[in-house]
C-alpha cells in the first residue's frame, strides 16, 4: 500500500466569481458536515484517471479534456 499526498478542487469560474463544489457528508457520525469530495488512487492508477474516477464516483460530473493544475 502506498499514500500520495496531493489536492484537488473541482471549480469554476463565471462573471469573475470562482465557484468550488463541495458536498454533504452522509454518515451517521458526522450528519450534514460539508466537505470537499475526494478519494483515493488505486494502485498503478495515474494522478489524472484517478481524478476522473473520483469526481465520476464523488459527484457524477463528467471531467472534460481541459486539465488546469497549478
Amino acid at each position: 500500500m502506498f499514500f500520495v499526498n496531493s489536492r484537488a478542487t473541482i471549480e469554476r469560474s463565471l462573471n469573475r466569481t470562482i465557484e468550488i463544489v463541495v458536498q454533504t457528508r452522509n454518515k451517521p457520525d458526522e450528519p450534514q458536515k460539508i466537505e470537499l469530495p475526494g478519494g483515493r488512487i488505486e494502485p498503478f492508477e495515474s494522478l489524472i484517471k484517478a481524478l476522473i474516477r473520483e469526481v465520476k464516483e464523488e459527484t457524477g460530473l463528467d471531467v472534460t479534456e481541459k486539465y488546469y493544475f497549478t
